[in-house]
């Protein structure tokens, strides 16, 4: 944006970031609705994801399904959490879309590399990526939407 161009929304003139303020209830809401998917996506990197890169066992195409859902699920949370109506999509929301999109990629791979080797760093990628994406998300929740998510520490 300009600096010197004035912006303007539904109410008026926007001043400080009364454009990019994305309301409580929103955020709250979106919480409500994708919480679990995130959680989903935390245990299926910390549980069977990182026994499939391990070697320990197989990562199977039911299991990458429910890992996938639960990754498109949390885009959909982070634009709930990110965008706000009067100032469209923000440089963090494509910023998440972005780690998400690592995370899966890595577990294509780690999916796909059925003989070790690189398992491990596949699986590393993914978690520094969901990682990012929780530490993007957790700074919209405040206590007034939920608790913060939190990090994987698990390695391989």
């Amino acid at each position: 944006q300009e600096e010197n161009k004035a912006i303007y929304n539904a109410w008026g003139a926007c001043i400080d970031n009364s454009c990019s303020y994305v309301p409580l209830k929103q955020r709250y809401d979106g919480n409500k609705k994708y919480k679990d998917s995130i959680l989903l996506a935390t245990s299926i990197l910390q549980g069977s994801l990182l026994q499939a890169a391990t070697g320990a066992a197989p990562f199977d195409a039911e299991e990458a399904k429910r890992f996938e859902k639960a990754l498109r699920r949390g885009v959909l949370f982070a634009n709930l959490l990110l965008i706000s109506e009067n100032y469209g999509t923000s440089n963090e929301a494509l910023a998440a879309r972005y780690y998400v999109n690592e995370a899966f990629f890595a577990m294509q791979q780690v999916q796909q590399q059925r003989n070790g080797g690189k398992n491990a760093e596949w699986w590393l990628l993914c978690r520094d990526s969901w990682n990012s994406y929780l530490e993007l998300i957790n700074r919209a929740v405040v206590p007034k939407v939920g608790e913060k998510f939190p990090r994987v520490t698990a390695s391989p």
